[in-house]
């Protein structure tokens, strides 16, 4: 099949008005050896993002000399190839109306969806680093068709920068260990084969789960290899009111939603998940929430519960006693954020 681009790069965005220009320097000094399309839709923002992206193409994009506008029934399509790159193409969607958990953005952009080979994924409040990571991510995957995806590091930014490695399996083979420990994969950092959304049933969809990346991991992992690299490409942005932040119902509900994807994988798939789903970086996770809004009833619930499925670790107790007695906590907390 003849692809009119190699990669298709997905960007949903919201309300990202301190961070979508980070995220346009991220993608435009991408360098490559062949054509990438960038697909970014604001979802109708009302922060000025919408203002910041019309100003950002008017100043950074042409086609055929002139920028492409056209004003649509539901948003105005902005396109254009990068001014100092015309190997990058960008597809701006500004929507007038709010999407969210009303319908689909996707069909909106699948023209240029379909027409590539590859996909990445970078939401609008996060970025790249890696001037090579396409050109890295897509050699590998032209050399080894056996692989239906490749991810790397990333670094996490709350005010300041650090690192955060990746758990991966030195075979390639992620399927089990996606289940019985629940590996995670920086979605912002990965590049799959755009044919593989044609195989996996998408059993996610219509689930309530409060991320998709995870099982769509699962899925993926059941049809191929995945392979990881162990560099830095990318930042992820932590916010007080994404999907895994914010109030103490969110992430305690984010974290529960982890176990409830493997046990129903698990249970497609018929494979027999180890202690109920749980490991002990659930208990962890938990453990870290407690102490992050001051609950000792989560504590030592968590705590007697990991007991009983002998999955204490050192980690656990250290939250446990830092939730438990407040001023080693409140030391602790000065010099470490919890994410």
């Amino acid at each position: 099949m003849k692809y009119n681009y190699m990669v298709c790069t997905r960007c949903m965005t919201y309300n990202h008005a301190p961070y979508i220009e980070e995220t346009l320097r991220g993608f435009s000094m991408q360098e490559t050896s062949f054509p990438v399309v960038y697909c970014i839709v604001d979802d109708a923002s009302t922060d000025g993002e919408q203002d910041i992206l019309h100003t950002w193409a008017k100043s950074n994009l042409v086609s055929n000399e002139v920028l492409l506008s056209r004003k649509l029934d539901y948003g105005e399509l902005i396109s254009g190839n990068l001014v100092k790159n015309p190997n990058l193409f960008f597809v701006i969607l500004l929507l007038y109306e709010n999407h969210y958990k009303k319908k689909s953005k996707l069909p909106y952009i699948k023209e240029w969806n379909e027409a590539a080979k590859y996909c990445a994924i970078c939401e609008g409040d996060d970025y790249w680093t890696e001037p090579r990571k396409l050109q890295m991510q897509v050699d590998f995957m032209e050399a080894h068709p056996d692989y239906v995806m490749c991810h790397s590091d990333y670094g996490l930014t709350t005010g300041r920068y650090r690192n955060s490695k990746m758990h991966y399996e030195p075979d390639d083979n992620y399927f089990l260990y996606n289940l019985n420990v629940g590996l995670h994969v920086g979605t912002l950092t990965s590049l799959y084969r755009a044919e593989i959304d044609k195989i996996i049933p998408m059993l996610w969809v219509g689930k309530g789960w409060p991320m998709s990346d995870y099982p769509r991991c699962i899925e993926m992992s059941h049809e191929g290899k995945i392979k990881y690299f162990p560099v830095s490409t990318a930042a992820y942005r932590i916010l007080p009111n994404s999907a895994s932040h914010g109030s103490i119902e969110k992430e305690l509900s984010f974290v529960e939603a982890g176990v409830e994807i493997r046990r129903f994988y698990a249970d497609y798939y018929g494979i027999e998940l180890p202690n109920k789903g749980y490991m002990p970086g659930y208990f962890v996770a938990i453990m870290k929430i407690a102490f992050k809004h001051k609950r000792k009833d989560i504590a030592k619930n968590c705590y007697l519960k990991a007991r009983e499925l002998n999955m204490v670790t050192s980690k656990l107790i250290l939250f446990y006693l830092l939730t438990i007695f407040k001023p080693i906590g409140w030391f602790l907390n000065k010099i470490y954020t919890v994410g």
